[in-house]
């Protein structure tokens, strides 16, 4: 049973330090794409249907915005969205 979870948490925490990289090699697009569907159903083997909302659909979504856009970090707004917390914290 672990092994059975491990497995596809640990391809999936593979998948997001790929999106998350500074610079993008394109020719590793299908296979990243391949990952990303084959670690989703593994990870449907284990868990219920009710765990797989939008949010675990929005991976596959990310890779083709990898894939048009160029690397994830230029147009992610997370560090934006953490310097306005920082400055709501003065008003």
């Amino acid at each position: 049973m672990i092994k059975e979870l491990l497995v596809p948490i640990m391809q999936t925490c593979k998948i997001f330090k790929t999106i998350c990289m500074n610079v993008y090699d394109s020719t590793t697009y299908d296979i990243l794409n391949v990952g990303t569907i084959y670690s989703l159903c593994l990870l449907e083997k284990v868990f219920p249907p009710r765990f797989f909302d939008v949010m675990t659909h929005l991976v596959v979504h990310l890779i083709e915005k990898l894939d048009i856009c160029g690397p994830i970090s230029a147009p992610w707004m997370y560090p934006i969205e953490c310097a306005l917390k920082y400055l709501k914290g003065y008003v």
